[in-house]
């Protein structure tokens, strides 16, 4: 199981939903069994004891929960809206390199992104 997140832009043909920017949350299943993700989050401060930011209302297009991730298949791709976090990082003055995105599988487990959110301050 690997965990990545990317900034993203996404090009769209409709001009309303121009400008809009993401963190994007990829899982790769590298195991030999399908797992299915829940849920996930972007946590807040020191990486296990932070508070979460919760993306309860995600794109249209993003991936829907709870997706399968087959071994060797399709990513699951998530996404975190930037402007929510550019407001937390104004709000509790927690730096980007300290946020830490992450999911969660169906057996329980959360499975933290190899990076942290990766946007300067």
């Amino acid at each position: 199981m690997k965990v990545d997140s990317s900034y993203i832009i996404p090009v769209y043909e409709d001009p309303q939903f121009d400008g809009d920017d993401f963190i994007q949350i990829e899982l790769k299943n590298q195991g030999d069994k399908s797992v299915t993700v829940t849920n996930y989050a972007v946590e807040m401060g020191e990486r296990g004891f932070g508070s979460n930011m919760w993306v309860t209302r995600p794109p249209v297009w993003a991936t829907r929960l709870p997706a399968t991730a087959e071994p060797g298949g399709v990513p699951v791709k998530l996404l975190v809206p930037v402007p929510e976090l550019r407001e937390l990082r104004r709000a509790s003055g927690i730096p980007f390199d300290k946020m830490h995105p992450w999911v969660e599988l169906g057996d329980g487990r959360k499975v933290y992104s190899t990076n942290t959110v990766p946007m300067k301050d």
